[in-house]
């Protein structure tokens, strides 16, 4: 009998249910002194709700351009941009899957008639990143400098040159990293623009909605 007791005993030790996991928590990343913001925080993120698999940009307040200020020594400098958040995959999410894309959009032709704008990745994944159902944290950071040509525009403020980016993105934890450089222009407009976006792929049940959170997004220089 004393065995029956210990071993109803030793069934109710391991009949329990565990605890949840704690709640995710991001922490704005800091390398060095702010020097432009999108206008996100914590209270206020920028957010992608679908349940497609289209290629979308985050945008606050109708803005979808974190700008980076700048004078002909901005392509001497080395820029860090910062980005990060939460992703949050249904229980009926399959196949998902998530990657981001970090585009510059200030190589600007400054000659009449027509304004040329070119479009220049300098972050992405080589292929989307698998997700699974929960929630977990997203992060990216694109260290940026820039090399002058030596060819002047038409204007003082304006000079030749090439952005090159180093990059690293964290999504669960799971880290890529990468080197691209922007294209040549000989008329570089000396204020910069970056576009941030992300693209689910997988499928969704019902009403669910693959969602991704940007908390923060801001050019830093230490």
């Amino acid at each position: 009998m004393p065995t029956v007791g210990i071993l109803a005993q030793v069934r109710r030790w391991f009949n329990f249910t565990p605890p949840p996991p704690p709640p995710v928590s991001f922490q704005p990343l800091v390398i060095g002194k702010v020097l432009s913001s999108f206008g996100v925080t914590l209270s206020n993120p920028a957010t992608i709700s679908t349940a497609s698999n289209q290629f979308q940009l985050f945008k606050i307040g109708g803005n979808q351009f974190l700008d980076v200020p700048g004078t002909t020594t901005l392509f001497k400098k080395t820029y860090y941009i910062v980005a990060g958040g939460t992703v949050v995959t249904p229980a009926s999410a399959t196949n998902a899957s998530l990657n981001f894309v970090l585009t510059l959009k200030g190589f600007s032709q400054g000659t009449q008639p027509a304004v040329a704008i070119k479009d220049d990745v300098l972050a992405t994944l080589p292929s989307a990143q698998a997700i699974f159902p929960s929630t977990i944290l997203w992060r990216m950071v694109c260290k940026t400098s820039g090399t002058q040509s030596g060819i002047t525009g038409p204007q003082s403020n304006r000079a030749a040159g090439q952005l090159s980016a180093e990059y690293m993105i964290s999504i669960g934890g799971v880290v890529s990293e990468g080197t691209l450089v922007s294209s040549n222009n000989p008329f570089l407009v000396s204020e910069l623009q970056f576009s941030l976006g992300a693209q689910f792929s997988g499928s969704v049940s019902g009403e669910d909605v693959f969602q991704v959170n940007l908390l923060q997004f801001e050019t830093q220089q230490k």
